[in-house]
């Protein structure tokens, strides 16, 4: 009998250590100090295609076409993310507000207007900037 009860408690003894072990080396391995701005939230590209989707729906029809609005292809570069997406939102908005960019862009279009996007959320702006940001010059 005291064979068995020694034999279970080593048993258990084992266990618990096998248990604190991958406790510690867990909280370990998730306490690592990482830069904020260094994590990937998303490690795919569902972003960029659910982007590419809201382009196709919205932006697609003029800016594939260049007799109605200009080729977006490098647009991240040029310019910052909040201007884009303010300008993508109401274009008009900057425009009256004398933005040097936006007019510009309007003069050179023969003031066509571009449709007002003020439905987007914020989620849908930065997935559309995300896979704008995929088309190069």
């Amino acid at each position: 009998m005291r064979g068995q009860i020694s034999r279970s408690t080593k048993d258990m003894t084992t266990k618990n250590l096998i248990i604190i072990f991958i406790f510690f080396a867990t909280s370990l391995t998730s306490q690592t100090t990482t830069k904020p701005s260094t994590i990937k939230i998303k490690k795919d590209n569902s972003d960029i295609l659910k982007g590419q989707k809201i382009y196709i729906d919205n932006c697609k029809v003029c800016h594939d076409n260049q007799k109605l609005g200009p080729k977006l292809n490098g647009v991240t570069e040029k310019y910052t993310k909040q201007w884009v997406l303010d300008f993508t939102v109401n274009s008009e908005r900057l425009i009256r507000l004398k933005d040097k960019d936006a007019l510009k862009i309007w003069l050179a279009w023969k003031k066509a207007p571009m449709t007002v996007y003020d439905g987007f959320t914020k989620e849908t702006l930065d997935q559309l900037y995300t896979y704008l940001k995929t088309l190069k010059k």
